[in-house]
């Protein structure tokens, strides 16, 4: 998106800071949280997705570190693919959109563990 709509935001919350960048310059958002956003709805950090009862967890449901932990370890699309229909419940529609997510995320996206993600 242009950082024109960050000036615009800013100065809607009477902010009048000096700029570096000129309002044409592109800004990069997170697409992985997009994805994740059109496919679990806008509160997804807040997903809870019920799992069948399994006496390797005592976790009752799949939540959005679930759901990454899937994105940024699994290399085996299938198993991706797998887990969003079967285990997210997502309808075909969703669950290729959860592959797509999967298969868009940048080399070296998320080097940081999500303990230390949290800790920031």
């Amino acid at each position: 998106f242009p950082f024109s709509e960050i000036v615009t935001f800013l100065k809607k919350k009477d902010k009048n800071w000096e700029l570096n960048y000129k309002p044409k310059t592109t800004v990069t958002a997170c697409p992985v949280s997009a994805r994740l956003k059109d496919i679990f709805g806008d509160d997804y950090l807040n997903v809870k997705i019920e799992k069948a009862k399994s006496p390797k967890s005592d976790k009752a449901f799949y939540d959005i570190e679930d759901i990454w932990h899937v994105l940024f370890s699994y290399e085996d699309q299938e198993y991706v693919s797998e887990f969003a229909e079967n285990k997210l419940k997502l309808d075909p529609e969703k669950a290729k959109q959860f592959v797509i997510a999967w298969n868009a995320l940048p080399v070296g996206y998320g080097m940081l563990s999500l303990n230390a993600i949290n800790k920031i």
